[in-house]
């Protein structure tokens, strides 16, 4: 439940808030990054979607309790965190409600009209792909819009994400040598995979 409310940048605000001391905002902007990729992280850090949402509920209530932040700096991060939370409730509840939906509506008959495929990886992960093949133009040559692009992805793996130039500027963010987390993580396991393989003996 406190998992968020642990983190360097709440502890920061909230001294802020107690003391009405000022922050470096190098050091403030680095926490918000940090607390930001927290925030996307795969749901599956926690039991359930229902803890998760919970988690952020009690979250937001916290960042909105730092009423007396006056500092600057503060107090714009402070706004930027409560919107990003916002957000990810927002998600939360849409997957909820679609798993619900899901449950006691379920396709009958035809399975061809079932969404087998579904996305179970973060946010961040499928907003990398997603520009990553977009940037590489390997979609209808590259006559497609990126908008259109999420859109149709989406619909294919049962995703929605709205607000991808947001999260894109989360990754942009990230500092040099581990700015494309997913497309490292694919290309080692592709390579992981090929060696295991290779070490495998041919079948007879």
């Amino acid at each position: 439940m406190k998992r968020f409310t642990k983190t360097n940048f709440f502890l920061l605000l909230k001294e802020s808030s107690q003391a009405q001391t000022g922050i470096d905002a190098q050091v403030l902007n680095n926490e918000y990054d940090k607390f930001a990729m927290l925030l996307f992280m795969d749901t599956t850090l926690f039991s359930d979607k229902v803890t998760y949402r919970n988690s952020l509920v009690y979250t937001n209530a916290e960042l909105a309790s730092l009423t007396e932040v006056s500092e600057k700096n503060a107090e714009t991060f402070l706004c930027k965190a409560i919107k990003l939370v916002e957000k990810q409730i927002e998600w939360t509840e849409k997957q909820l409600l679609a798993e619900q939906n899901a449950m006691h509506c379920p396709l009958a008959g035809n399975t061809k009209e079932r969404n087998a495929l579904k996305w179970t990886g973060s946010i961040v992960e499928w907003v990398e792909l997603v520009y990553a093949l977009y940037i590489v133009k390997r979609i209808n040559n590259g006559k497609i819009s990126l908008k259109d692009l999420f859109q149709t992805m989406g619909e294919i793996f049962d995703f929605e994400v709205k607000e991808f130039a947001n999260y894109f500027m989360n990754i942009k963010s990230r500092k040099d040598g581990c700015r494309t987390k997913f497309m490292d993580l694919l290309r080692d396991s592709m390579l992981g995979r090929m060696t295991e393989t290779d070490r495998k003996p041919a079948r007879k």
